[in-house]
């Protein structure tokens, strides 16, 4: 048997033992603004493991609580943020809850 492959071989397997599988990504931190009593963007997709930053923007104090009350913020002051590890699957549909009109979405893959 002829084992001149062998070096090519261990030399593949040297380039590839320390390298992440190709799907695996960190988690990512996505960005929503509270403005002008709007969340912004108003949909976010996510990750589970990836981090949502809520920054609120206005002058009044705002909120980011689903309906099931999987997330809540509690109020959250002018210039300031608030940030949630997404635990789980699902689509997350985010109130505030001082001001029902303001709504966004959450989806996460």
């Amino acid at each position: 048997m002829d084992d001149s492959h062998v070096p090519k071989l261990m030399a593949a397997v040297a380039r590839t033992a320390g390298a992440a599988p190709a799907c695996a990504q960190a988690p990512a931190v996505h960005e929503v603004a509270m403005r002008g009593f709007q969340f912004v963007p108003h949909t976010t997709t996510a990750a589970v493991g990836d981090t949502i930053m809520w920054t609120n923007e206005d002058v009044a104090p705002h909120t980011a609580t689903d309906s099931p009350r999987q997330l809540n913020s509690g109020s959250i002051d002018a210039r300031r943020s608030w940030r949630y590890v997404v635990r789980r699957t699902g689509t997350y549909r985010d109130v505030c809850t001082f001001h029902p009109t303001m709504t966004g979405t959450i989806e996460v893959h």
